[in-house]
């Protein structure tokens, strides 16, 4: 019963707050994430983070790709995974977390550090963390209680693929990369044509942005002339359902 007051009283006050909020600084949340063997850390790093009163959102992955595995908080005072965490929906790939600071001064993170951090370990295929405000509106409330910017970026390549599922080091190889949008690009592998029976290319945040099934003869891949330049995965699929995933940068 407790535990339903306090979720009934945060949600009225971010809600009457955010009603009469306004911009007066920007804090900067960089998501940035530890390979550890068959394990990834995601850390959620600010910068401006300074006498803060109040935080909440929604954490998504890939439930495939990513299962759950432990929270630690690290900067928020008081902020614990009994009290400030929803973790009914982990196991379909969502976290809600909801902090509210009564103290008269707000808390300070030092700039580059991190809130928490998130453990997770890691299935197959492609996963990556994102911050979002769906279904738990995204929400910074200084010590006025006034809503703050955000801004929400990547620092490494926060995409990470199955260690378990890829392909020998020296099976498969492209070239050339970098390699300009629009050219083809070759791809070899030690068995020969055939051997692939999918492709895709993924921005360096993890979204799709170009797929394709292959022919029979696949080794040239026609790069389509709509991909921007910048750092791409291209992750390629053979006929065991194995997948190669590497960096491909588009100029």
């Amino acid at each position: 019963m407790k535990s339903i007051l306090l979720s009934a009283v945060l949600f009225f006050a971010f809600n009457v707050f955010s009603v009469f909020a306004q911009d007066t600084t920007k804090v900067e949340i960089i998501i940035d994430c530890q390979n550890e063997g068959d394990f990834i850390d995601y850390y959620l790093l600010v910068q401006n983070f300074e006498e803060m009163e109040a935080v909440q959102g929604t954490i998504v992955w890939d439930a495939d790709s990513l299962s759950f595995v432990e929270f630690e908080n690290i900067g928020i005072p008081s902020f614990s995974s009994n009290n400030n965490l929803n973790l009914n929906e982990v196991n379909n790939g969502v976290l809600r977390f909801v902090w509210f600071n009564p103290g008269s001064v707000g808390a300070t993170i030092p700039d580059g550090e991190p809130m928490f951090k998130l453990r997770f370990e890691i299935n197959e295929g492609l996963g990556k963390v994102a911050l979002t405000g769906d279904p738990v509106q995204l929400l910074f409330l200084d010590k006025d209680f006034e809503e703050v910017s955000l801004e929400i970026s990547y620092g490494n390549a926060c995409v990470i693929s199955s260690i378990n599922n890829l392909f020998p080091k020296d099976d498969v190889f492209f070239y050339p990369n970098p390699v300009i949008r629009g050219q083809e690009l070759n791809l070899g592998s030690k068995n020969g044509p055939g051997e692939f029976q999918y492709y895709s290319i993924f921005s360096a945040d993890g979204k799709m942005v170009y797929s394709a099934a292959s022919t029979p003869s696949l080794m040239i891949i026609q790069l389509p002339q709509s991909l921007n330049p910048g750092n791409y995965f291209l992750q390629l699929q053979d006929k065991q359902n194995r997948t190669h995933t590497a960096q491909l940068i588009v100029e």
